[in-house]
């Protein structure tokens, strides 16, 4: 299993528990698994690698903020 895949399941870990558990996603959690996705993949693929993370980002962020627009889902 690759550095990145195990710092991804570790992180999917964690915010599924919480999800479940408690049924929120802590910044504490996201902020930082999103910082460690940009940077592995810029260590590990360097500027398209950080350029795919930054357009996932923000493809989820642009489908997640339609769903908050429309009131599918809070803050």
């Amino acid at each position: 299993m690759t550095t990145l895949n195990t710092v991804f399941f570790l992180f999917l870990i964690i915010c599924s528990f919480t999800d479940v558990s408690r049924r929120k996603a802590y910044n504490i959690v996201v902020f930082p698994a999103m910082f460690c996705g940009l940077t592995l993949n810029f260590l590990l693929s360097g500027v398209p690698g950080l350029a795919h993370s930054a357009a996932g980002i923000t493809a989820g962020f642009a489908i997640s903020f339609f769903f908050f627009l429309s009131g599918g889902i809070g803050a």
